[in-house]
Order: structure tokens, then sequence, then C-alpha cells
């Protein structure tokens, strides 16, 4: 079973991401860019650069993937214990 931790931890990260770039959008657009300004538009692409790299070390490794596809039964691993079975049964026939 998967854990589903990984997955939250994502979507906080790429939440606190796309947070951090529309702070530093605001302060692009306000235009008060003095020494506070500049120092809060660092931190802004600091704080979006590094969990935007947590969010894309977990697209990555297709965790989201794998959480998604377990739900769903597999086509392939039903045929063949279906072909086993008719096998048997003709076997004792």
């Amino acid at each position: 079973m998967l854990s589903r931790e990984p997955i939250a931890l994502a979507a906080i990260c790429a939440l606190a991401a796309l947070g951090s770039l529309a702070w530093a959008l605001y302060v692009l657009i306000a235009g008060d860019m003095g020494l506070d300004g500049l120092f809060l538009l660092i931190v802004c692409i600091t704080f979006a650069a590094a969990f935007g790299l947590v969010t894309a070390q977990t697209l990555r490794k297709g965790q989201l993937k794998e959480l998604l596809s377990a739900g769903q039964p597999k086509a392939s691993a039903a045929t063949p214990d279906l072909k086993t079975d008719t096998q048997k049964t003709a076997r004792e026939a």
C-alpha cells in the first residue's frame, strides 16, 4: 500500500511555491524596490525554488501515477488466471 504523505507534501509545497511567486509578482508590480523590496523579492524567489524542487522531485519519481493506478485493477493480471482455470477444467474432463 502506497503512502499518501509524499503526495500531500508535494501539494503543500506546490501551494507554497505558487504563493511565493505570487508575492514576488506583487512586489514587482507594486514598484517599491528599495533595499527591503529587493530582499523580499530574493526571499520569495528562493522559497519558490526550494518548494518547487520538492514538488518536481515527487512528480519525477512517479509517485502520483503509482497512487492513481493503485486503485485500478490490472486487466493483464486477470487474464492468466482465466487461462489456467480453463486448462485445469480441460485436464479434469
